[in-house]
């Protein structure tokens, strides 16, 4: 992975951290699900290569560790997608499973 991929990560992963803190259901999770999540999203926003190397390093990582469940990652996942989204401004033209999950984070 080269130099500005890490960059990029960095930059992302501060970025959706910083939204994390904007919802309370993300708030009530524990921090190494926002952790996941928050480098899950990031590296779904990657070229395939670099996005099999990292994610494969992600879940070898999650194996070794006490992760919460795939359902409460994917959750959180989701929510935390739709507060980026609304932090950027870009909730306009989502499709009807990117609307839901807008939803899911307003109750």
């Amino acid at each position: 992975v080269n130099s500005d991929t890490w960059d990029f990560l960095r930059e992302e992963l501060a970025f959706q951290t910083e939204n994390a803190v904007r919802g309370y259901h993300l708030v009530t999770q524990r921090n190494s699900t926002i952790a996941a999540v928050s480098i899950l999203s990031a590296i779904e926003q990657l070229n395939d290569d670099d996005y099999l190397v990292l994610v494969n390093a992600l879940i070898s990582v999650m194996k070794e560790f006490d992760f919460d469940s795939q359902v409460v990652l994917l959750d959180t996942r989701d929510r935390l997608k739709c507060l980026v989204k609304e932090s950027e401004g870009s909730l306009d033209g989502l499709t009807p499973e990117e609307e839901l999950v807008s939803e899911a984070c307003h109750y």
